[in-house]
């Protein structure tokens, strides 16, 4: 497996080649929430990250307004991050509790009108977040949604610095298997570059290569950014 972080204006400015050296291979970034708010430093994240070397994708905090809309601002504040080689495809953070009175039914279409307008506006396919409570209380598991790689948020147990070689998530349905494991919370575990609050860590269920692959890159390092 494969060491990565997720991080936001939260964690202040942040020396990538550190961050590299502590064996982060690739680094989700907050790009955009809602249809009005950008991370004021997701540019200043992303030439970083594709500076050290490492694999950067570009992710959107769903606000359940207008879901084309929010796909719209979402891409043109992630500055087209995941239609590229060396690039992560762009995912939507799926955690807000959605608008009160709302059904499952309500839910789940406004995030597939979401993935939809992002899947055409990126020409790949999007990468969902969300943790096993959130998806059991608000979503349903429809098997289109199975189609869509998992980012699943699910604190290790036998932390908590790492997760212990038999320690898994619990992978809801449609999915049977989980692309990305967010097993760390933010501020839980300190890490070298990062000097504002400790990002959230990450694990790809795979090799470099199939990393890479995720990222429509070959298995040498991203290119540095001009």
């Amino acid at each position: 497996m494969i060491e990565g972080i997720d991080c936001s204006t939260y964690q202040g400015v942040i020396d990538w080649p550190k961050v590299a050296d502590a064996g982060m291979r690739f680094a989700y970034l907050k790009a955009s929430e809602g249809a009005a708010y950008r991370d004021p430093v997701f540019s200043r994240n992303r030439h970083g990250a594709r500076d050290a070397g490492m694999l950067p994708g570009a992710y959107h905090f769903a606000r359940f307004g207008n879901p084309e809309r929010e796909a719209n601002w979402f891409w043109a504040c992630a500055e087209e991050l995941g239609a590229n080689e060396f690039e992560l495809p762009p995912a939507l953070d799926l955690e807000a509790q959605p608008p009160a009175g709302w059904n499952r039914v309500q839910t789940m279409l406004w995030v597939g009108k979401f993935l939809d307008k992002l899947e055409s506006l990126c020409g790949r396919v999007p990468v969902l977040y969300t943790y096993p409570y959130y998806w059991a209380q608000y979503c349903i598991p429809e098997a289109v949604f199975g189609t869509y790689p998992l980012w699943l948020a699910q604190y290790s147990k036998t932390g908590p610095w790492h997760p212990g070689p038999n320690d898994q998530p619990t992978v809801p349905k449609p999915w049977d298997r989980w692309t990305v494991w967010q097993w760390c919370g933010s501020g839980a575990d300190p890490l070298a570059g990062v000097h504002g609050v400790p990002p959230d860590r990450n694990l790809f269920n795979g090799s470099w290569e199939e990393l890479c692959a995720l990222a429509g890159a070959q298995t040498e390092p991203p290119p540095v950014c001009g």
